[in-house]
């Protein structure tokens, strides 16, 4: 694609982020939502993802993982990328909508897992080295963030990394100078006073319900993921992806974690 190559040439990549850029697969399936035309910024958001996994797995002192678990996949905006930076691992490719799902699996030869709503009832075919989860946090209230790393926790290897990534301080800030993220003067009202309550902001968007946007403070994850997952912090990056989101990386322990992988 013009528009990789042309990401090579106009930005302050490293080598190391230009070659893999040279082995990511180009093809965008016509109904990928995040794909706005922008082929650049659509390719940088995904060498972004790798630079925080791999300072969080350096940070983790762990080697190069050998199962890989994306969720959600989406029409595999990272884990195009994941394929290209990890060639001898297994990726698993997790998502609500099943046409993401086929073409991560046709397309780059991934696992295909269709998700579920309710994750106390997803399950995986195989423990993970390495859980990517970019920007969905972003869009759940505590509840469901506190069940969604629940589920990571269970279906991760003793040692292994979960990263994820939040809406912190900077889309605070960005709500409170008049961003209102899609959900109205209301949701943006409640979120807010949620936010400056608790640390953890919550809304649904008007059309839809269990599904939004949230705003998490940095203190209320390392506050109350340890206790409920066994999980344990090794990274943290504000603004790490795409100067935009937070991205924290968590540790399953080797020895003592409270929950044993079920599959």
């Amino acid at each position: 694609m013009l528009e990789k190559r042309w990401l090579a040439r106009t930005s302050d990549l490293t080598a190391a982020d230009i070659q893999l850029l040279g082995r990511v697969d180009s093809r965008v399936h016509p109904y990928e939502d995040m794909y706005g035309g922008d082929g650049r910024h659509y390719f940088s958001v995904a060498v972004s993802a790798v630079r925080c996994i791999d300072a969080a797995l350096a940070a983790a002192g762990a080697s190069a993982p050998e199962a890989i678990l994306d969720m959600p996949c989406g029409f595999g905006r990272v884990l195009r990328s994941l394929v290209a930076r990890f060639p001898e691992a297994s990726v698993t490719a997790c998502d609500v909508r099943p046409s993401a799902v086929r073409f991560c699996a046709q397309r780059f030869g991934a696992e295909p897992v269709i998700g579920l709503a309710a994750f106390e009832d997803l399950s995986f075919p195989q423990p993970y080295d390495l859980i990517w989860c970019g920007s969905l946090v972003t869009h759940l209230a505590a509840p469901q963030t506190l069940a969604l790393l629940a589920l990571f926790a269970r279906s991760a290897r003793p040692g292994a990394l979960i990263v994820f990534t939040t809406h912190g301080e900077t889309v605070a800030r960005a709500i409170n100078d008049g961003a209102d993220y899609m959900l109205g003067p209301a949701g943006v009202s409640s979120l807010a006073h949620s936010y400056q309550r608790s640390g953890y902001g919550y809304a649904n968007y008007p059309w839809e319900q269990h599904y939004g946007i949230s705003v998490v403070a940095p203190q209320w994850i390392r506050s109350n993921v340890e206790p409920s997952t066994g999980l344990r912090e090794v990274y943290f990056s504000e603004r790490g992806w795409d100067s935009h989101q937070d991205v924290f990386g968590f540790v399953k322990p080797s020895v003592g974690c409270r929950d044993a992988p079920v599959f």
